[in-house]
Formats: structure tokens, sequence, C-alpha cells
């Protein structure tokens, strides 16, 4: 490490420590203890961060690196007390030692959150002096079209299939490409890269090519199968093994032809689905379903607050995110990034209030995310 880089760690560990000290002091609660780590930061510690610091907490630019680490020094000081949660494997805060003097002489600060409430309440303020005529549907869809600059670019999502990984989906892709390469008869010439993604057309494609390189819809090249009656298909040793090698048990008979169409049906079979998720130019691919976007609400400390998650998925940034429901909404709004292993590079945009129904407006109408793609919980069942 070198010392540039050792003195910003170092300033790092200040902001993480004034913001810690701020929550344990005024913010985290007896009676909501124990907390989970990932719940402490997201909760307390990052709407604690000082206002005008001009940097967002991060623990991975401290020296501690990671929650657990920092949690344990913390401990090992005295501020707190914690233990490994037996279901999560993740620390969790047990209690608070209010009495300790670095927690007592703490010298409240304004924080980041308390910078943001002003923002809102002025907005608030701004919106409550305007006259009624500028109010209602004209002034919110105004607000929508210039809150947050342009636009963000379409949302895409497409379902694909993958190719299977056995020698024999491989040997039937690399035949009819080897075809296409070689010229001769036009009939056969395709181009299909075993890596690449496929629309169940295009997939039905590759298997309807090699079916008629074969000849297996006419019985075969030279007779070395038997015919086959009309809307049937030969099945070669290459292809049956494409369709059923690792399908079928031990000692169940291999079929030697089947109808066209149940051909497709298994060949598509052995692709495996993924969605593709397109916006503007950016593009991702995701094995499975998409998990949805999580927007809910819920208390931190006395303030009622609403939690919006997962939307990475729908190449969605955070901190834009938080940008475009801060104007929206005329609410504040935190970025922090979640704890544990499967939420590495995942973030959790925390914004003031009960918002759930329209942070939920703003990622179907602004976002283009699908109502059923988004999963809401209202804790607080409709309080404000």
């Amino acid at each position: 490490m070198t010392v540039s880089e050792d003195a910003s760690s170092l300033d790092m560990d200040a902001l993480i420590d004034r913001a810690l000290l701020q929550a344990l002091k005024h913010s985290v609660k007896d009676h909501a203890l124990p907390l989970l780590g990932s719940a402490l930061w997201a909760q307390h510690v990052v709407p604690c961060r000082l206002a005008g610091a001009g940097r967002t907490l991060d623990v991975k630019a401290s020296t501690h690196k990671k929650l657990s680490k920092l949690l344990k020094v913390k401990s090992k000081l005295g501020w707190l007390t914690v233990k490994e949660d037996k279901h999560t494997k993740e620390m969790a805060v047990t209690s608070v030692n209010r009495a300790h003097d670095d927690i007592m002489n703490h010298a409240k600060h304004e924080t980041a959150s308390d910078a943001a409430d002003g923002v809102a309440a002025a907005a608030e303020a701004e919106a409550s002096a305007t006259p009624d005529e500028y109010k209602g549907a004209a002034a919110a869809a105004a607000t929508r079209d210039d809150a947050s600059g342009s636009k963000p670019a379409k949302l895409t999502l497409s379902k694909v299939l993958k190719p299977g990984s056995s020698t024999a989906i491989r040997a039937v892709f690399a035949a009819v490409n080897e075809s296409s390469e070689g010229g001769g008869d036009d009939s056969y010439s395709y181009s299909y890269p075993y890596e690449g993604l496929y629309t169940a057309e295009r997939a039905k494609e590759v298997v309807d090519a090699y079916v008629a390189l074969r000849g297996l819809d006419r019985g075969g090249d030279g007779g070395a199968v038997a015919p086959c009656p009309p809307g049937h298909v030969v099945l070669d040793p290459t292809l049956c093994d494409a369709l059923f090698k690792g399908v079928l048990k031990k000692g169940d008979v291999y079929p030697t032809s089947m109808s066209a169409s149940d051909v497709v049906a298994a060949w598509t079979n052995r692709f495996h689905p993924q969605i593709s998720v397109r916006r503007g130019g950016k593009e991702a691919t995701r094995k499975g379903e998409l998990a949805p976007v999580r927007i809910e609400s819920g208390t931190r400390g006395p303030k009622k607050v609403t939690k919006v998650t997962g939307f990475e998925a729908y190449l969605i940034d955070a901190v834009e995110l938080s940008q475009t429901l801060s104007a929206k909404l005329a609410t504040s709004c935190a970025v922090s990034d979640l704890e544990g292993q499967n939420n590495k590079g995942k973030s959790e945009v925390t914004l003031g209030g009960n918002k759930v129904t329209e942070a939920c407006e703003v990622m179907t109408s602004w976002y283009g995310v699908p109502g059923k793609l988004i999963e809401k919980r209202d804790k607080l069942k409709g309080k404000r």
C-alpha cells in the first residue's frame, strides 16, 4: 500500500468512526438489538455519515476492508458486543456500551440524511406555496419529465437459450457449421456459433439444418439408416446422443426415429434457459428467471423508510436511481452496499418515508421494469 493509499484508508476510517459513533449514540435503540451488521450499516451508519464529507462510506476503502472485521475491532474497543448469527453466519451487534467514553463524548454532527431531509423539506415547502392551478397531474408530469434529466434507455427483456455442454450437442453444431464453411449446396449454408445465445426459433433452425444435412427426414444418407414415415426423422447416433444421452435411464431403449416436432422439442430441451437484459448500449445475460426488484417499507430508529434492492439486474445504477427517486418523490435517499457473499456488487437505496407505491410507479413508468417483476412489501401498512 502506498503512502497516499494508506492516508486515504485512514481518512475513510475516520469517516466511518464518526458515523458509527453517531449511530450508536443517537440512532440504534436497545429494543432493536440484536441487529445484523448489514442492517446496522445500511439503516444506521450510512445515514449518519457526516454531511458534506464529499465521500460515500466504503468499508472496502478503509483499513478494515470487511464489515465483520470493523465490528470485531470496535467490539475489542468496547463500543459494542458482537456475535455470529447462527443462521446467516453474519456478525450481529448484541449490545451497545453507551457508557463508553468515545460514545459519551461524541459531539452530534449534521448527517448526510439530515441534509437530504432539509432539501426534501424545502421542496415540500415550495410545493405547498405553489398555486393550485400548477398542481395535480400536469405538475406531476412536468416533474417526471424534468426531475432527473432525460429518460433512461428502453429496457428490453427476452428469453434466450444457451446450448448444453454435451459432446454430441457440440457435434451437431460442428457438422452444421462445417457444411456452411465448405460451401456446396446453398440449402445448407448456415452459421450457428456454439457459444451463442438462441431464441427458440433459431435453436430449431440448427437441428432442422442438421436433419436436412444428413438426410434424416428422407431415411438418411445412402440408406445408412432405415426409412421413416412422413413427418418423422430418423435418429443417427450423433443426433440420438444429443437428444437423449444423460436423459434416459440405464436400461431404457434409445428411439430410432421420432416425429419432427418431438425432435425439435427434445433438442431445445437440451438448452439452458436464460434472460437477455438490454438497456441502450448495455447488455447482460442472467441464468434462469430474473429476481424481482424488492421495495419494502419499515423503520430506521424513529423514522419511516423505504428500501429498494435488486435493481442492478435491470441495468439500473444505484446512484442514478437514488438521485431520481430523491428528485421525483421529494425525499431523502441514501445508497449503501448490501452485505453477504451472495450480495457482492449489490446496493440498497433507502428513501425517507413510506414510498412503496410511489417508488414502484417510478420503477415501472421511468425505468420500464414490468410490474410483475416488482415485489412490494408495505410493513407500515400505508402509514406515511
